[in-house]
């Protein structure tokens, strides 16, 4: 009787122990999946982020641009005086006199640009405005 009560108390106590070791398990486990869970939401934050600071380049180009536009609708412009001299028409590139200076297409003048060399006339082209002044030849 005694070894049969040994054994029953040895199978009991392996039962218990399974019992623990699976509980145990489910533990651990429940708390991997928190902790991933805890992970996959600081993850899915430093993603956000992430994209987040590559839009940081262009708000800023963005905010340059807006910040020139303004100073330059602060500003007065200066009334800038050009006299052509001379037009020189030549096979691989156009140029000319403006202001007692020899100029190519697309050279700059301060804030324009030769954008056209003519015949007759030339086109500069203010490079913050945009807006075109055409200077003619006077006969």
């Amino acid at each position: 009787m005694k070894n049969k009560f040994i054994r029953l108390l040895v199978k009991d106590t392996e039962i218990t122990l399974r019992m623990l070791l699976l509980a145990g398990l489910i533990f651990s486990l429940g708390a991997l999946y928190k902790k991933n869970a805890a992970q996959a939401k600081v993850l899915k934050q430093l993603r956000e982020k992430q994209e987040m600071a590559r839009h940081i380049p262009d708000l800023e180009k963005r905010l340059r641009a807006k910040e020139i536009q303004n100073t330059l609708e602060k500003t007065e412009p200066q009334k800038v005086e050009f006299t052509l001299n001379g037009i020189i028409l030549g096979k691989r590139s156009n140029m000319t006199v403006i202001n007692g200076e020899v100029y190519r297409e697309g050279d700059s003048i301060g804030v324009f640009t030769v954008s056209a060399v003519t015949l007759k006339a030339v086109t500069l082209r203010n490079k913050l405005t945009n807006k075109v002044v055409i200077l003619k030849l006077k006969k």
